[in-house]
């Protein structure tokens, strides 16, 4: 085990700069997300995780997958750089670990695969959950998948390697002295609890009724991977540009097909298939729910629709 002080912070994220692309937590208009750092960026460490996930630094909103042109010669998107993600919580390591079984399986995504590869995780324990996290229900609270994990205490840091890139950190840096100690803090349960029950017993016109297919819970899911696929012609120089774009199972045309039907328009089925997704069809497949209980989604609802209580069928 290592310590750093708090005021070495700062010295530590310019070190870590220096390697790659660094991304860091942040603070906006009340708004918690990710975004590159820049010098003298003031972190956001408070409790809970962000309101946004990094999900797009891996799985971009909106990017270009190649190009071609009518002879059917293609060209690759630019290559990623090295980057460090600095200040991701437990149950986003989870929601990476999901994402990672989604993209890894055949036929596998070059595109995720390489940014994954590419990017060193720093993680931050949670040792005070938000108020919507329901992560403990779900036995995602232990962190998994990091390079380095620090633990927060009052005027440091412990840190523990979790990769050999962890311990070249660790040993390189030169900011981080060896200690005997163990962190002492004890973590603060989550609040809401959540017992997931069969499908059949969930109230889906209930809570179907209150939806209003907004697709807020999809923008900030850590883990939904749904995506549509389209091809812009340039003008100049007679390429195509293959986009990819996230799409959301909460909008009409997310099943629409030729003759104008759509196989799930109403907004319970939408409910059902969104849930049913993270948790008995993810799990049968790979072994693990798809939802982590990082309330992202319940924080986000503009009908207040709680998650954790609808799949424990209340």
């Amino acid at each position: 085990m290592h310590t750093i002080p708090r005021e070495k912070l700062p010295a530590f994220l310019e070190y870590l700069s220096k390697g790659g692309e660094l991304i860091v937590p942040a603070k906006k208009d009340g708004l918690s997300f990710f975004k590159s750092y820049e010098k003298g960026d003031r972190l956001y460490l408070e409790k809970g995780n962000t309101d946004y996930s990094a999900k797009q630094f891996f799985f971009p909103y909106k990017e270009v997958l190649y190009h071609y042109d009518k002879e059917g010669n293609f060209e690759n998107a630019q290559e990623p750089r090295e980057r460090i993600l600095f200040g991701i919580r437990p149950c986003d390591l989870h929601a990476l670990a999901v994402t990672d079984m989604f993209f890894s399986d055949e036929p596998a995504d070059p595109h995720y695969l390489e940014r994954r590869k590419r990017t060193t995780l720093i993680a931050i324990d949670c040792t005070t959950p938000g108020k919507n996290c329901f992560c403990d229900s779900l036995g995602k609270r232990d962190p998994i998948g990091h390079d380095l994990l620090l633990i927060p205490e009052k005027k440091f840091f412990y840190a523990s390697a979790g990769s050999e890139k962890g311990k070249k950190l660790l040993e390189d840096s030169g900011l981080f002295e060896k200690t005997s100690e163990s962190p002492s803090i004890k973590k603060i349960p989550c609040k809401k609890k959540a017992s997931p029950v069969d499908s059949s017993r969930v109230k889906w016109e209930k809570w179907g009724k209150l939806c209003f297919a907004c697709a807020a819970c999809t923008s900030v899911c850590p883990t939904c991977t749904c995506f549509d696929i389209e091809d812009e012609i340039q003008l100049k120089g007679g390429k195509t540009e293959r986009q990819r774009t996230w799409a959301s199972c909460f909008t009409k045309d997310f099943t629409s097909v030729a003759g104008g039907h759509s196989f799930r328009s109403a907004r319970p089925e939408m409910l059902k298939q969104f849930v049913n997704h993270k948790f008995p069809y993810f799990k049968e497949k790979f072994g693990v729910t798809m939802c982590v209980g990082c309330g992202r989604c319940v924080t986000a609802c503009t009908a207040k629709i709680d998650i954790s209580k609808m799949i424990s069928g209340k």
